[in-house]
């Protein structure tokens, strides 16, 4: 180069030249060319865009005319200095510079520095290179981002292949043609199959025939046309097992350029079996709603907006998915049941809860059901949000259970009629056979007779057992727990057994532990029962040796009962059928010993009630040990008055509590005929309820006030003229109407229960005292009352007629309840009538109710005692509520006869 270049004249150049300037001029930098004294000799066209200045406008220009002027003091030093140390400064390795552009402002420049050696060693140039220093900056920054960005790309390229490597998942790369050519590590882990087994292969090349057609369609399709696909299907494993997967297909492309797919394949084996039971269990419990007709609903609060399952729909007969508010919901009640469902939402939104009703309901086909709505409330944050719940269906429940109850009421009335035909002859052979044992037989007759009265009261022993069958079954046996001395009663239960284990020539031996107590608090009538029937077994089943009875304590309040016999025993495969009703453990044995097979069924039964155990241990052949164990209550010597006590039916009156519980263990232990009440008014209903009270005994409290003249009048008010009323004042000034018997007795307050027992047994002795004073007298007071017997037991006629005969009594006989009462009208009211309550034609009930309601009052006030042989406490109460005024149960006596008559004078 010379000293001077014109950027201008460029006639004489080269091609090379000419090429070399194009280079130069098409470059982003600008090129100056400067001497060594700092003149500028050359410049590019680009050092317009840089500084604003054309070429040729600075030729000849020092280089410090580009630069601010606070950079050209001192810049020579540094220039003569680069000359002197000849190196050269890279772009980018240099400083960043201000530049000074044409308009005066400042620019940010990048210079690149050469020196360019001259032929002639004095004169030296250099090249000087100029970039604004942004865009350097900017392609130095995408240089270095696209070397980082290929770095990474390289290291996330191998981490991505690692990750497909190790995943858990199927991946394929697949080609146009449908050949696997690639598949990672996933494959022989979860189907089996190596990477040599599959290369080649189609993608699904192990598609199990279980796969839906439906979904090879679409796969195939994704495969055509290119498409995206998402499908499950069971695949064949190496092993021959099936597995569940989902299959992805995702088409492949590069600039448009189809090159395969991709394929991933993941196992859903176990979600699908999972779903699989879900469906078969939601299926199970949609079966389960149907049959048992069971569905759900739920109500959000907030918008009242009611959803019901379809059974709910099903048993409102309504279509499923018709919109129903909650008012119409509520209004397929029955109307006498919605006040009801109505108050529990209330009462559960506002307390909390659940509701659980069965109530009666209209469908929306106008069929009445019953149903059962059950329901409770969901809070958030202590707000009521929404109600949840079932409802069902349960016709078929309340007509099985009113069938069911059919049934036992139908049982009930047969079982009823059982025991009423049969105590009816019953009563006729004990009351004759009383009747002849009091006529003087001699010592053969009276053996006879006394083997017919054995027969009989065996007999009724059956009826009664079937009786307590029927109770145990329907739940409905209850028990009468009482003081008694153990010692004494179970030795007096054991007499008999002794009597016929000794005629057949066994030894039967009754043991009583020494710790046992004297009393205890049981219900003894049923604990004879067990062991007698228990015994009655082991003297049956035994032919020589004996039986042992003991009693022992299990622990301080439970009383240990075994029955020893060395008898024919029980095989192994027979004792789980011991305690069965209606069988025993050998058909064979029911022939040779006869029995219903009831005995022990009873037993156990009667054992569970009372709370108690019952078990046996037996050999055949060598003998049986039937157990038995009951709770029990020991008791106080004091607390019992140890005598039966023949007190006439009577109605005792106190307020105190400790009174009336004496008075109730008093009743029990002595098995007395009382009613215990709180109050003057309860006595004077029970007097209106029946005519059979003899006594009223009143115990009030020490302070209490009472108008005994006042009471005695509404007693005679009610017709019962010869009330015996007793109460425990001498020192009263009372004046009682002439025809009402009273006895003031000595008083009875106490200050402790032991000074009441004496008390109650003194006032006891008292009213029994009375009693038997006016027996004689009642009984003459019977002569010439006028009696009608209703009876169509022709032998019960007669022995209604002979057990009155010692009496002058004017007696009349009907067969049935309509004779009764055509005896009644053509011969007016009689003094008593005894009125059998199952008759033929009319019976007792129905003839009761038409005398009840005649127009004369004396007829309709007619004294009517039942005569049934129904002996439970609701049948008694049957008889009252009805109409009538007392009652004697079949079969009866001689005696009893006698004083149901008196008290109804």
């Amino acid at each position: 180069m010379t000293n001077e270049r014109s950027n201008t004249s460029q006639t004489s150049s080269t091609p090379a030249e000419a090429q070399a300037e194009k280079l130069l001029n098409a470059s982003a930098s600008a090129i100056l060319e400067v001497n060594s004294k700092g003149h500028i000799l050359f410049a590019s066209e680009p050092i317009f865009n840089l500084f604003g200045y054309l070429p040729e406008e600075l030729i000849g220009q020092s280089i410090e005319f580009l630069m601010p002027e606070r950079k050209r003091a001192g810049h020579h030093v540094y220039f003569e200095r680069f000359l002197q140390q000849a190196e050269n400064r890279s772009m980018g390795m240099g400083s960043s510079f201000p530049g000074l552009h044409k308009k005066g402002h400042e620019i940010n420049i990048s210079i690149g520095l050469t020196l360019l050696e001259s032929d002639n060693d004095n004169e030296q140039s250099v090249v000087v290179t100029i970039t604004e220093a942004n865009t350097l900056q900017q392609v130095q920054e995408s240089l270095r981002d696209s070397q980082k960005q290929a770095l990474l790309s390289q290291a996330e390229n191998q981490r991505l292949l690692a990750m497909v490597h190790n995943s858990q998942n199927i991946t394929m790369l697949v080609e146009p043609d449908l050949s696997i050519s690639w598949v990672n590590s996933a494959l022989i882990k979860m189907l089996g199959y190596t990477a040599e087994d599959v290369i080649g292969k189609h993608p699904l090349f192990c598609l199990a025939d279980t796969t839906p057609s439906e979904e090879q369609v679409l796969l195939n399709q994704s495969f055509e046309r290119h498409l995206v696909y998402s499908g499950k299907f069971q695949l064949i494993k190496h092993d021959e097992t099936l597995l569940w997967v989902n299959v992805n297909v995702y088409p492949s492309y590069v600039d448009e350029e189809f090159l395969g797919f991709v394929v991933h394949i993941n196992d859903v084996d176990a979600h699908q079996k999972l779903i699989e039971e879900a469906l078969r269990q939601s299926e199970n419990l949609e079966s389960t709603a149907r049959i048992a007709r069971l569905g759900t609903w739920e109500l959000n609060i907030a918008d009242n907006k009611l959803h019901w399952s379809d059974q709910v729909y099903a048993i409102h007969e309504i279509e499923p998915g018709t919109e129903i508010d909650v008012a119409n919901a509520i209004n397929y009640y029955a109307p006498e049941a919605r006040p009801i469902i109505n108050k529990a939402i209330q009462d559960t939104i506002e307390n909390g809860g659940e509701w659980d009703l069965e109530l009666p309901f209209i469908t929306a086909k106008n069929n009445r059901i019953w149903v059962r709505a059950v329901g409770y409330v969901e809070y958030q944050d202590g707000v009521p949000v929404r109600l949840k719940g079932a409802f069902q269906d349960i016709s078929d429940l309340k007509n099985a259970v009113a069938a069911s109850e059919a049934a036992n009421q139908a049982k009930s009335l047969f079982l009823a009629n059982m025991s009423h035909e049969i105590r009816t002859p019953i009563n006729g052979v004990l009351g004759m056979n009383d009747l002849l044992l009091a006529s003087g037989l001699n010592n053969k007759q009276t053996e006879y007779a006394n083997i017919v009265k054995r027969s009989a009261e065996s007999l009724l022993h059956l009826i009664n057992e079937l009786l307590d069958f029927s109770k145990l079954e329907a739940g409905k046996l209850e028990l009468l727990a009482r003081d008694f001395d153990l010692r004494e009663r179970m030795t007096e239960c054991a007499q008999w057994h002794v009597h016929a284990a000794t005629k057949k020539g066994l030894d039967f031996t009754v043991d009583f532990a020494s710790d046992l107590p004297g009393l205890i608090h049981a219900d003894d009538h049923r604990l004879a029962q067990i062991i007698n029937n228990l015994c009655t077994n082991a003297v049956k089943f035994t032919h020589h040796g004996s039986i042992h009875l003991a009693f022992s304590l299990q622990d301080a309040s439970t009383l240990l009962v075994k029955i020893v016999d060395t008898g024919i025993g029980i095989s192994k495969e027979n004792l789980e059928n011991v305690f069965a009703e209606f069988e025993q453990a050998d058909s064979s044995i029911t022939r040779a010993y006869g029995g219903t097979g009831l005995g022990l069924s009873i037993c156990r039964q009667l054992v569970n009630v009372m709370n108690g155990e019952l078990g046996v241990e037996s050999q055949e052949g060598r003998g049986s040990t039937f157990w038995f164990t009951l709770p029990f209550e020991a008791v106080e010597q004091t607390k019992s008055i140890n005598k039966q006590s023949h007190l006439a039916p009577s109605i005792i009156i106190s307020c105190q509590d400790d009174v009336i519980s004496q008075w109730q263990n008093v009743k029990v232990n002595n098995a007395l005929d009382v009613k215990v009440v709180n109050s003057m008014s309860k006595a004077l209903a029970e007097l209106k309820l029946s005519q059979r009270w003899f006594n009223i005994i009143i115990m009030p409290d020490e302070h209490e006030n009472i108008d005994i003249t006042l009471f005695a009048k509404s007693v005679m008010r009610l017709g019962r003229m010869k009330m015996r009323i007793f109460w425990p004042d001498a020192d009263s000034e009372c004046q009682f109407e002439e025809n009402v018997l009273s006895y003031a007795t000595e008083k009875v307050f106490f200050d402790d229960p032991t000074t009441l027992l004496k008390n109650l047994e003194t006032l006891l002795k008292f009213v029994m005292s009375h009693q038997a004073e006016q027996k004689s007298q009642r009984l003459n007071a019977l002569e010439n009352k006028r009696l009608l017997i209703a009876e169509d037991n022709q032998i019960n006629q007669v022995v209604f007629t002979e057990m009155l005969s010692y009496l002058n009594i004017e007696l009349d006989i009907a067969g049935d309840g309509a004779e009764a009462i055509r005896l009644i009208e053509q011969n007016g009211a009689y003094d008593f009538v005894i009125m059998d309550c199952q008759m033929p034609i009319m019976d007792g009930f129905e003839a009761t109710k038409l005398i009840r309601s005649s127009d004369k009052p004396s007829i309709a006030q007619q004294r009517i005692i039942a005569a049934t042989a129904h002996g439970m406490a609701e049948d008694l109460e049957a008889c009252l509520k009805i109409g009538m005024d007392d009652y004697l149960v079949k079969p009866f006596t001689q005696e009893q006869l006698i004083s149901a008559l008196i008290r109804n004078l």
